[in-house]
């Protein structure tokens, strides 16, 4: 009885240590949700990003949104004239009232960014509405995803949601006559990176005749994977005692089950 106790003993030990190895080498996914669907102007920036004389502005509507608050976004696109063909203009804002710390939390997995569009008479909004991209601010530096449009004028409030997004799909905003960013570069999703915030940006752009557009936006989120290998990589002095017992006593089992059984 007393050896079937000890066996017993050793391989729960074994499987402890065995359980500790497992838990050494498996990173620990964690997720984080930074959105806010008040948008008061002390939670967020403001920065135009132009090749003329362009120009954004930006606040908090009290009703209408969807629901209560919402942020109007309005572009001035200046007239194209001389070297510049085609005036274009960036209106980022960037939810500055919280930041993810890849360095703390842990590395950047694929991140889903979603918000809600308004293209209306009430937004200042005509035709097809204005240019959207989300924004990735790092190191004072700001990324712009792919550009997608408000919706159509008359359809209320449209959302737009993309998923799977990792550093690769974000570059430099760098406006030119040629294009809105610099596809070169990316921010640092890994756990080197600096601070991140996020944010979307309004985008217009104008060949001839300048004009003025507005949209209305709300409900912003960014929905954060975040891939982090577990704290103390190396083993505590107990736990490697743990795991030399376990597997001693597992050696000892498999010894006595091949006497057995010669």
């Amino acid at each position: 009885m007393y050896a079937n106790q000890l066996q017993g003993r050793l391989a729960r030990t074994a499987a402890a240590a065995v359980g500790a190895l497992v838990m050494l080498a498996a990173p620990a996914a964690r997720a984080a949700v930074i959105g806010d669907g008040t948008f008061n102007d002390a939670d967020w920036s403001l920065t135009s990003f132009t090749n003329s004389g362009s120009s954004a502005t930006a606040g908090q509507q009290a009703s209408g949104g969807n629901p209560g608050f919402w942020r109007k976004v309005i572009d001035f696109d200046a007239n194209a004239g001389g070297p510049i063909t085609n005036s274009i203009i960036i209106g980022a804002n960037i939810y500055t009232a919280a930041s993810y710390h890849p360095g703390a939390q842990g590395a950047l997995g694929p991140i889903t960014l979603s918000i809600d569009t308004l293209c209306s008479e009430a937004s200042g909004c005509f035709g097809e509405g204005e240019g959207v991209g989300f924004l990735v601010m790092q190191g004072g530096k700001t990324y712009i995803e792919s550009e997608f449009d408000t919706g159509n004028n008359g359809l209320g409030w449209v959302t737009h949601s993309y998923s799977g997004l990792t550093s690769s799909n974000f570059s430099l905003i760098d406006v030119t006559n040629a294009g809105l960013s610099d596809p070169t570069q990316h921010p640092d999703f890994s756990a080197g990176g600096g601070v991140i915030q996020f944010g979307f940006a309004s985008e217009n752009s104008a060949l001839n005749s300048g004009y003025t557009v507005g949209s209305g936006f709300d409900n912003f989120s960014s929905n954060v994977r975040a891939f982090q290998p577990s704290t103390g990589g190396v083993p505590e002095p107990a736990t490697w005692s743990l795991m030399l017992i376990g597997f001693g006593g597992l050696g000892l089992l498999l010894r006595r089950r091949r006497a057995v059984l010669v």
